[in-house]
């Protein structure tokens, strides 16, 4: 739309390179103008699949947090949970606690990859 105050800038492009912009764009979730503008002035274009692979990060950090939730009932009382004899439900619990450290460890590694992105 033409606008009082801004100037358009043009630029010729072959049919792929206007292709991949296109495409670009849709991904990023802006019109060609807007991803245009942003590319050129130095901005970060964020695609819609950047925001979709951080918002997965995030929901399988909440799964770990959930598994480590389960684990930790189960440390609570595992003769009970596994109906166990109180040597096995030692052996459990060491089991477990090894195991929640290993989720605490991908949960931290989780958690800066998410703000990486």
């Amino acid at each position: 739309m033409p606008c009082p105050d801004k100037k358009a800038a043009r630029v010729y492009l072959s049919n792929p390179d206007y292709t991949t912009i296109e495409t670009a764009a849709r991904m990023a979730g802006l019109s060609i103008s807007h991803y245009m503008r942003e590319v050129c002035l130095g901005g970060q274009v964020k695609s819609f699949e950047h925001e979709e692979f951080k918002l997965e990060l995030i929901k399988i950090r909440a799964d770990l947090g959930r598994l480590g939730g389960l684990f930790k009932a189960a440390l609570a009382d595992p003769e009970k949970i596994f109906e166990r004899s109180p040597e096995d439900a030692l052996k459990i619990k060491s089991d477990f606690r090894n195991l929640l450290r290993e989720i605490e460890t991908r949960q931290t590694e989780l958690r800066k990859l998410v703000v990486k992105l």
